[in-house]
């Protein structure tokens, strides 16, 4: 097995059985962003993805983002927003990308006020 299909098994695992959350999301981005395959990996995955749960949905949307597809990230992080506070975080890094800055400020607020007991974001 070469190295770039050993990333591609080590992605599609860590898709299926972790959730994304601030703590894994750095591994999560340099694996999925390692290769061109890794990349086409990652789309696939989440555009298959069934994003009825929060937490499915900030899957989805985290990963469409990492893949510069920011429409369709927005539409799935604001499924999971602000209940999930990885998704509100998410979300309103989108939308800054997407030079919506009043809206982002708003989700980030959102965000902010379910999840009080949230570590800071410095």
């Amino acid at each position: 097995m070469t190295e770039g299909t050993t990333a591609t098994v080590d992605l599609k695992e860590l898709f299926a059985k972790e959730e994304l959350t601030l703590d894994n999301y750095r591994r999560f981005r340099e694996l999925a962003l390692s290769t061109e395959g890794n990349a086409r990996t990652l789309e696939e995955l989440a555009t298959g993805l069934d994003a009825t749960s929060k937490k499915s949905a900030t899957k989805k949307g985290i990963a469409l983002w990492l893949l510069g597809r920011t429409r369709p990230a927005l539409e799935a992080l604001e499924r999971a927003h602000p209940d999930d506070e990885t998704a509100a975080i998410f979300l309103g890094r989108a939308l800054l990308d997407n030079e919506d800055y009043k809206k982002a400020k708003q989700r980030f607020k959102e965000g902010v006020d379910a999840h009080k007991g949230s570590r800071p974001l410095v």
